[in-house]
């Protein structure tokens, strides 16, 4: 492990963008032990890899048990994390801080506070609230579930796919297609396809009734 140089306000690192980690490898392990130590050293709260210089989607949090954990390629949800309590960081003016969710009990723990190891207790722990279904909703579920599964069926040439419409035409001159009563089509995906082959075997031509 080795300290690194944290960068402060003015290094243009810090206002680039950051690259998600892709090999999970010896580098990215040097890499964590680094932010660790130079977070130790440091008596901080959180340190990231752009604060060091390194363009990675890598940072070490200490919790309220003082446990360095380690966050690599996180994804922020400042919505979902307000909901359950947390607060949106890194709005600050005074000095870059790139956005992230920070837990201060409703706002009563300030930076300088936690900084001095005066942490907020820990987050209530979650529980999810029972959202039983009516059976409305149920039905409606099952009902767009085998919506979805049905095939399409395609009652006119026009209402067929572009690929099959010329096919199908084919099909309906010769006098393959003779559609219903009404002279309504009623095609699946396989049929277009059947039709499709049977054109490119040359069976369509000449086949009228």
């Amino acid at each position: 492990m080795a300290l690194r140089k944290i960068l402060t306000d003015g290094d243009t690192a810090l206002h680039k963008m950051c690259r998600p980690v892709t090999s999970f490898d010896a580098r990215l392990h040097t890499l964590l032990d680094d932010l660790k130590e130079t977070l130790a050293d440091a008596n901080g709260a959180g340190l990231a890899a752009p604060q060091v210089g390194i363009l990675r989607r890598v940072v070490i949090v200490v919790d309220a048990e003082d446990n360095m954990l380690e966050l690599v390629n996180p994804e922020i949800v400042s919505q979902e994390g307000e909901q359950e309590g947390f607060e949106w960081g890194g709005r600050w003016k005074s000095f870059p801080d790139r956005p992230h969710l920070q837990w201060s009990d409703g706002g009563k723990y300030t930076s300088s506070m936690i900084r001095a190891g005066d942490y907020p207790p820990a987050m209530p722990p979650y529980r999810e609230e029972d959202t039983d279904m009516t059976k409305e909703e149920i039905q409606a579920m099952i009902d767009a579930a085998v919506t979805a599964a049905r095939p399409p069926v395609y009652t006119s040439v026009e209402n067929c796919p572009a690929w099959a419409r010329e096919t199908v035409q084919k099909a309906v001159d010769e006098g393959v297609l003779r559609g219903d009563q009404g002279g309504g089509l009623r095609l699946t995906d396989d049929n277009l396809v059947n039709l499709q082959m049977l054109r490119n075997l040359g069976l369509l031509d000449g086949g009228g009734a």
